[in-house]
């Protein structure tokens, strides 16, 4: 599956905890292209609280992923390569980083990712 299929897929799917939040939407990216599973030993969720525990047991989302993938320079990913945004996890598409939102994705341009991951 491309990127964009996996983002179309995803299109209208809003956010919800244990379901299609940025970490799952994130996952399952990761997983489509490597084929690896990037949330082994992290323990899953179906709130907000117990999101936000699974989160600081790992760290936090910035210590996790560099746990799991090499940090790359922001201006330097490629389409595909997760990015930190806020408090969120985005994957790098073109001039965007795409995360879940209220209504489904949310384009956000890919100069205000905070870091950067290589899948």
């Amino acid at each position: 599956m491309t990127l964009a299929d996996y983002i179309t897929r995803h299109l209208r799917v809003p956010f919800f905890y244990g379901r299609m939040d940025c970490v799952l939407f994130a996952a399952g990216w990761v997983r489509e292209k490597t084929g690896a599973e990037p949330l082994d030993g992290i323990a899953i969720w179906e709130t907000e609280r117990q999101a936000m525990r699974a989160v600081k047991a790992a760290g936090g989302l910035e210590a996790a992923l560099d746990a799991r993938f090499p940090r790359v320079n922001p201006n330097l990913a490629k389409d595909g390569d997760l990015a930190l945004y806020g408090k969120s996890i985005c994957i790098f598409s073109g001039d965007h980083i795409v995360g879940p939102g209220k209504d489904g994705l949310e384009f956000i341009n890919r100069m205000e990712a905070a870091c950067a991951w290589s899948i």
